[in-house]
């Protein structure tokens, strides 16, 4: 005899909703339903559709911000995800555009400098639009690439744009000398994990998996030319940060969430290890850095609760409140405000010297 059990879960709500949530309820609930109580709430996320905040991007001004969503058809036999870009205006609490001309995106990267959003699409496509009022036009910039681009960052000067997909690592020309379908240049790498991009906007720095040891490849923006700037052991990256007076460098190992963070004297210096107690012991699936390059955000071991470093006296901060679901996302909008989404598809601003005011944006 087959049993729908979301049917049962949805009788044993009801149940819950006309008697109370009480023990004696859930007697009710296994004698009469014949299972346990399961909230409405829950049973109703089983069925409806889901929303999950993958990446986020503060605009110039910090009084706004883009993320990518993935919402997920939970009623379909075949689950569907659809992703979609949202403006957010982070001073009144709500979406302030849906940029609905980019159909399923899968990543994108923000260029404040000349006002482009950039969006590498399911189909393997680069398209560029510009983020100005009224202007809706989307272009190619490249096609028929081997892999959806996984990762995507623009460099501070605006200049250069860095895509990274499974085979591939190529550079963009993404000023106003954009061109169309040619980029600078292409590094075949199936072993590169991450990427980030050197605030002075010639070099970029990229994580690479070589027999079970990671590498620290540094690459010039302009003609593509590489070398191992260091080699450490350790898990794979799936985040890098770097701070933007160049001297901290953030690592974030994929299965461990352990920080590898490093840093640097001058520009001519090479990396060094940087030690501070607790960090790295810790496990976090976020590495974020303030404007200033003072604080830097992680997560507890949990990935629950925000944690704050003071890089300059290289000591704990602050632990901010726990929270229910993940943390998933973290950006800094200005120098005292960020932004962070859990995986209940909750998006939160945080003050960081108010931490008791918490704005909430529900999706």
């Amino acid at each position: 005899m087959r049993i729908d059990h979301m049917l049962l879960a949805r009788k044993s709500s009801l149940w819950a909703e006309a008697f109370g949530r009480t023990s004696l309820t859930t007697v009710l609930c296994v004698l009469v339903v014949g299972c346990w109580f399961v909230p409405l709430e829950l049973a109703r996320q089983q069925t409806g559709p889901r929303k999950r905040i993958e990446s986020l991007a503060a605009l110039a001004g910090g009084d706004s911000f883009v993320a990518l969503i993935a919402e997920t058809d939970m009623r379909r036999s075949a689950r569907s995800v659809e992703n979609s870009l949202v403006v957010f205006d982070s001073l009144g609490q709500s979406v302030a555009q849906t940029l609905s001309q980019f159909e399923n995106p899968q990543c994108f990267a923000l260029n404040n400098v000349n006002s482009q959003l950039f969006v590498g699409d399911k189909q393997g496509r680069l398209l560029v639009a510009e983020l100005r009022p009224g202007t809706r036009p989307v272009k190619v910039l490249g096609n028929n690439l081997r892999g959806c681009p996984e990762q995507m960052i623009c460099a501070p000067d605006g200049r250069t744009l860095l895509t990274c997909d499974k085979y591939n690592l190529s550079a963009w020309s993404c000023g106003s000398d954009l061109q169309l379908g040619c980029p600078l240049w292409c590094h075949v790498d199936s072993n590169i994990c991450c990427v980030a991009i050197h605030p002075d906007s010639k070099t970029a720095l990229c994580g690479r998996i070589n027999s079970g040891h990671t590498e620290l490849l540094e690459f010039d923006l302009q003609t593509g030319k590489a070398h191992v700037l260091l080699e450490f052991a350790g898990q794979r990256l799936n985040r890098l940060a770097i701070s933007n007076n160049g001297r901290f460098l953030a690592g974030v190992e994929d299965i461990s969430g352990k920080i590898a963070l490093f840093e640097k004297a001058s520009g001519s210096e090479p990396w060094q290890p940087c030690s501070i107690e607790g960090l790295r012991t810790g496990a976090s699936c976020i590495a974020c850095f303030s404007p200033s390059s003072d604080v830097l955000i992680t997560t507890n071991s949990e990935s629950r609760q925000l944690v704050a470093w003071d890089l300059c006296c290289k000591k704990l901060r602050q632990q901010f409140d726990k929270h229910s679901t993940k943390l998933i996302g973290c950006e800094f909008l200005d120098e005292r405000r960020i932004v962070f989404s859990t995986l209940d598809g909750t998006l939160r601003v945080l003050n960081l010297y108010d931490p008791f005011h918490v704005q909430e944006i529900r999706l």
